[in-house]
């Protein structure tokens, strides 16, 4: 992973959208679909990025998720300029329920998802396209850039970038080798074969599993075509919510399901269950949710992850299995722990500043 400073430059070259307003766009080769929510300051910067690509046939589905802001209105002033455009307008029901609303309305055999705050470089589906069709892939993953407000990231999408049969892109999923991230990839329809789960997030930890499994080829790019926008409000609101914590570990449970028909797979699966139920436990007791909702969701994880603490299915140390297991049968305990932790912590860093103001 690349590192710099700045952030990600704008476009001063890119191509003016082409008129497609003629006629409507029948029998595209690839749909993209494109759930938005209240994204009104990022989704002309978003579509303008689809259109401008250099590859043409393809369809945008636009789920508008009852946006209370002007993200519908900018929807509806794009799909009137071009008719590759088709703008669906429902009630809010989450990301998931959006994704899967826009599946329902694409026709085309190959299918890419779009976040409204992101962007794509302009040859992304040319080159994903290409490899698909070339290399006969059911599946087909980029590199992206994670952009933050000051500097930008290059992420790889796998170490050693090719083709590989499903087992073996399951193994990296499983062991979070490959982000499960749905947006850095195409897909042939026939592998879409969950839906994402309603009312969840981190949904694509739930789904990806599955659509690996059945693909035949997956094959791995080098270059990076998807810019993924790190919002702060997005990243405080997930990260610091205790069910975002809880959410993120039910969604690991059902990559489990994925495999359950093949042993090598399904134990690796579970013993990295325990790892993560380590982490997400600690990370919503030190969130900052409401101590309510705190013990009501460390309770949920705790009771799913019970299931997964058997000795032989974990990989850790004794002393950290033992606490873990004391961890789920007592989450509320749990939590008051840390609880009490943090402030001790927040008055000792007080009292140092008191210290130092007075020598001062």
């Amino acid at each position: 992973m690349n590192e710099s400073n700045q952030s990600f430059p704008e476009r001063t070259d890119a191509p003016s959208v082409p008129d497609h307003s003629a006629s409507p766009h029948v029998g595209a080769a690839i749909s993209i679909i494109i759930p938005v929510y209240n994204t009104e300051q990022f989704l002309p910067a978003c579509l303008r990025s689809v259109l401008n690509q250099t590859f043409t046939d393809f369809e945008i589905i636009i789920v508008d998720d009852g946006s209370t802001d002007r993200s519908g209105l900018i929807a509806d002033n794009y799909a009137q300029k071009d008719a590759r455009i088709r703008v669906i307008h429902k009630e809010n029901g989450g990301l998931s329920d959006a994704r899967n609303v826009g599946l329902t309305h694409a026709t085309a055999d190959i299918i890419g998802y779009v976040d409204a705050d992101d962007e794509i470089r302009p040859n992304m589906l040319q080159v994903m396209y290409d490899a698909m069709q070339s290399r006969k892939a059911d599946i087909v993953v980029c590199g992206y850039y994670k952009v933050w407000p000051r500097k930008v990231q290059e992420v790889d999408a796998v170490r050693r970038p090719g083709d590989y049969d499903s087992n073996t892109a399951l193994e990296w999923l499983l062991t979070d080798k490959v982000n499960p991230a749905a947006c850095n990839k195409l897909y042939r329809r026939k592998v879409l074969t969950k839906a994402f789960p309603k009312g969840y997030c981190h949904e694509d930890n739930a789904v990806m599993a599955h659509w690996f499994a059945a693909a035949d080829r997956i094959t791995f790019l080098p270059d990076k075509l998807y810019l993924y926008r790190q919002r702060w409000d997005s990243i405080m609101h997930h990260g610091h919510n205790a069910k975002s914590s809880y959410d993120w570990f039910h969604c690991l449970t059902l990559r489990c399901d994925a495999v359950s028909g093949l042993p090598a797979l399904h134990q690796t699966a579970r013993q990295r269950m325990s790892l993560w139920g380590w982490r997400l436990l600690k990370r919503l007791a030190n969130g900052g949710s409401s101590s309510k909702d705190k013990r009501r969701y460390a309770a949920l994880l705790a009771k799913e992850l019970r299931p997964f603490l058997r000795k032989k299915e974990t990989k850790l140390s004794r002393k950290s299995y033992i606490r873990l297991k004391f961890i789920s049968h007592f989450p509320s305990t749990y939590v008051t722990y840390r609880e009490i932790l943090r402030r001790f912590t927040v008055i000792k860093e007080e009292r140092g500043e008191r210290s130092e103001n007075s020598q001062g």
